[in-house]
């Protein structure tokens, strides 16, 4: 309606100037920008104690440790093969299992063929990891990155990001043919780090384009424009915004949008669903 209109340019034009001072083009891509000072070490090196979801890699130094009955100090070597060999067991695949995961497995065979003895497995040089990176990304390629690269690190090392660059369409092919979807909004916004964000050796991460972008201005704390998707509710995207601001009033929501060529404004409540069409603001 025309009362909507007028009321939505008034708003506009009180809050734009408040609006302007944190906005990037898009929100969370200055995080992507490289710092080649932080790729210009010696990534054989590293004094960085391995957490239990390291993913055990071809060519990392294992060091196994039995105690007990038997006493032993074992140096292996994850082959091509994914296994590491073990004298007098054998073969046993690490490949792509955790440092836990792996630590279990060779627990449970060690007390198989040995009694009263306790074994202790660690990596003691991790392999540089070999990975692609293609997509919306300044410098699609070919990487050997850090073993300790996650998504992030691996969209830095590609030269960051290119106008219309997905940060919620993000595939990770893995060797086996796999695929593992991410959203960076679960660790831009909510700080939502897990195992999906880690790499393995011959991943290929591809960087989606999108032109979906949503201008969310006015009483919130993060004024920017946030990549949204089908799904997102008007709650989700007011939460991207870190919420409306104490200078705010919820009844006031406003929603810009493009339908069947036409622009239409409309007001809207925070438990509402977005409007079917292009989303301006």
């Amino acid at each position: 309606s025309l009362e909507t209109q007028k009321t939505y340019q008034e708003i506009q034009g009180q809050t734009q100037d408040r609006s302007k001072k944190n906005e990037e083009p898009f929100f969370g891509y200055s995080f992507f920008k490289p710092n080649y000072r932080e790729f210009n070490v010696d990534l054989t090196v590293t004094d960085v104690p391995l957490q239990g979801d390291y993913l055990i890699s071809l060519d990392d130094a294992l060091e196994l440790l039995l105690s007990g009955n038997t006493n032993k100090n074992l140096k292996l070597k994850v082959d091509l093969s994914g296994n590491i060999f073990i004298p007098e067991i054998g073969n046993v695949s690490v490949l792509n299992l955790t440092l836990e995961d792996a630590r279990k497995k060779i627990e449970s065979i060690i007390n198989e063929s040995y009694l009263g003895t306790d074994s202790f497995l660690s990596v003691t040089e991790p392999s540089l990891r070999k990975i692609s990176v293609i997509g919306a990304v300044m410098a699609p390629g070919i990487y050997v990155v850090n073993p300790f690269s996650s998504v992030i690190d691996a969209i830095k090392y590609a030269g960051g990001l290119v106008e219309n660059s997905s940060l919620r369409n993000i595939t990770i092919r893995s060797f086996d043919g796999k695929e593992n979807k991410i959203d960076l909004y679960d660790f831009l916004i909510f700080g939502n780090r897990d195992s999906k964000l880690s790499i393995k050796n011959g991943d290929t991460i591809v960087v989606g384009y999108t032109d979906r972008f949503v201008k969310i201005w006015g009483e919130v704390n993060n004024p920017n424009r946030y990549e949204y998707i089908s799904e997102d509710t008007v709650e989700e995207l007011l939460d991207f915004s870190g919420g409306i601001n104490s200078y705010g009033d919820a009844s006031g929501l406003y929603v810009s949008f493009y339908e069947n060529g036409k622009k239409r404004i409309i007001n809207l409540t925070s438990n509402d669903s977005l409007p079917n069409g292009i989303i301006e603001s």
